[in-house]
């Protein structure tokens, strides 16, 4: 019996770190995604930019990128979709 309440613990704690740690692991990971269009294409994305009077430097892509892939992390499970049957 201990030992089931042991296990429903750690799937409830493991729950709960992946929630709280997500976020954290995709701001990173979109910030090395960010790192790579900077030495890939950094030079375009900045021109890019500048099209719309948005002066971002070289050295700010990955974190704008970074930025940009936590804020759009919280959106991923909503499905505004309308069904018609």
């Amino acid at each position: 019996m201990k030992s089931d309440f042991a296990k429903l613990m750690g799937v409830v704690g493991m729950v709960l770190l992946v929630l709280i740690f997500w976020p954290w692991i995709g701001f990173w990971l979109c910030y090395f995604e960010g790192w790579l269009a900077k030495l890939m294409i950094g030079k375009y994305i900045v021109e890019w930019f500048a099209l719309f009077n948005i002066n971002l430097p070289l050295e700010k892509i990955p974190l704008f990128a970074g930025v940009l892939g936590w804020i759009g992390g919280f959106f991923k499970g909503i499905n505004t979709a309308k069904k018609n049957d």
